[in-house]
């Protein structure tokens, strides 16, 4: 069963284009998601993540946003 991954992320985002290397590396496919000029979508991940950062990334149902190392140990899991 494939999981469902998505990064939400922003343009010249170090730790976004990080995560998606990652992730590409491990062999995981997933849906990014730029939401640089989406200013509803940008509004709402800093309401519900208050100073998280980017990127925002969803695994399922779980959502980890600004961690890279936790979004990268969730990853693994997933192999």
């Amino acid at each position: 069963m494939n999981n469902m991954i998505t990064v939400y992320s922003r343009q010249r985002c170090p730790k976004c284009d990080e995560v998606k290397h990652y992730l590409e590396s491990k062999g995981h496919v997933f849906k990014s998601v730029d939401i640089t000029n989406d200013l509803i979508l940008l509004n709402k991940f800093r309401t519900e993540n208050p100073g998280a950062g980017f990127p925002v990334v969803t695994f399922d149902q779980e959502t980890i946003a600004g961690d890279v190392e936790a979004i990268k140990a969730k990853a693994d899991t997933l192999n």
